[in-house]
C-alpha cells in the first residue's frame, strides 16, 4: 500500500463511521456552549468563575483592538538596540510589500515554504455530517452554568480525541506533497504564510529600507520590556486602541495552571 493509498484509507474510514460528523458537530457545539456561557455569566459580578467539580475555570478576558505604527515604533526601538540583536530576538518581521513581491532578488531570501493540509467535503460528503440543531433558541428556567459546564467538560474530552485523529490525518497527508480527490471532497495542500531571512534581507536593503517594511512582533517587544532590555511604555505613542473586545476563556484548572508556569518561566 502506498502513502496516498494509507491517506485515502485513514481518511474515507473517518468519514464514513461518522467520526468526522461527529467531529464538526461538536466543534459547532463547543463554540455554541462558550457564546451561552459568555452570555449567562455576564450578569454576575467577577472575571472569573471557577467550577472545582469539573476542575474548569470560565474567564472573562478583555483584548484591545489597536491600530499599530509598526515603522514608526520599529525604528524607535532601533534608538535604544542594535537591529541585528533585535533580529536575533525576533522582534521584527519583515512584511514583503507589493512591490517587492514579484522581486527575483527580495524572493531569493525567502524560506522554505511550509505547508498544511486541508480538507474540503463536496455535496456527497455533506451527506454524511450530522444534521445540526440551533442550540440555546430555549432553555429550561432550571439550567445553569454549572449544568452546562459539565455538559461541555464531557464533550470536549471526545472532541479533542477526534481532534487528534483529524490532525494526524492531515499531517499525513501534508507529507505527500499533493492534493487528492476521494468521492466524498479533497485534500488540498495550501502553504503557510511566506518567511523570510531576516539578518539577510537587513544585510541586503540596509537598516533603512529594512525597518520601513517591518512588523513588530508585540508578544516578544512585552518580553524584553518585562526583562527591562527596553524602557516601559515604549510603544505608547505608536499604539492607538480602537476598541475592546471580551472574551470568554473556558479551559481546565489544570490548564491554566500549566500556563501561569510557563509565563513564570518566560519572565525568569
Amino acid at each position: 500500500m502506498t502513502s496516498e493509498e494509507l491517506v485515502r484509507k485513514e481518511l474515507i474510514t473517518f468519514l464514513h463511521e461518522g467520526e468526522y460528523g461527529v467531529y464538526k458537530a461538536l466543534e459547532k457545539r463547543q463554540k455554541a456552549a462558550r457564546e451561552w456561557l459568555k452570555s449567562e455569566l455576564y450578569q454576575f459580578d467577577g472575571n472569573r468563575f471557577v467550577f472545582k467539580e469539573q476542575g474548569y475555570v470560565c474567564k472573562f478576558v478583555k483584548k484591545d483592538i489597536k491600530e499599530i505604527d509598526h515603522k514608526a515604533l520599529a525604528e524607535c526601538i532601533s534608538h535604544y538596540l542594535k537591529t541585528k540583536y533585535l533580529i536575533d530576538q525576533e522582534l521584527f518581521v519583515f512584511k514583503c510589500p507589493e512591490e517587492f513581491e514579484d522581486a527575483t532578488d527580495i524572493q531569493e531570501f525567502q524560506l522554505p515554504a511550509e505547508y498544511y493540509a486541508r480538507f474540503t467535503v463536496n455535496k456527497k460528503g455533506k451527506l454524511l455530517l450530522l444534521q445540526e440543531k440551533e442550540y440555546y433558541s430555549y432553555v429550561p428556567d432550571f439550567w445553569s452554568a454549572r449544568m452546562e459546564v459539565a455538559l461541555y467538560v464531557e464533550r470536549n474530552q471526545r472532541y479533542k480525541e477526534l481532534q487528534i485523529n483529524y490532525n494526524r490525518i492531515m499531517e499525513l497527508a501534508k507529507e505527500l506533497n499533493k492534493g487528492f480527490k476521494i468521492e466524498e471532497g479533497s485534500i488540498s495542500i495550501i502553504p503557510k504564510k511566506a518567511k523570510y531571512d531576516e539578518e539577510g534581507l537587513f544585510s541586503y536593503l540596509g537598516e533603512r529600507e529594512y525597518l520601513n517594511n517591518v512588523t513588530v512582533n508585540m508578544e516578544k517587544l512585552n518580553e524584553l520590556v518585562k526583562l527591562g532590555i527596553l524602557p516601559k511604555g515604549i510603544e505608547k505613542p505608536f499604539v492607538q486602541v480602537k476598541d475592546i473586545k471580551v472574551d470568554l476563556h473556558v479551559q481546565s484548572l489544570d490548564s491554566e495552571a500549566k500556563m501561569y508556569q510557563a509565563l513564570n518561566r518566560k519572565l525568569r
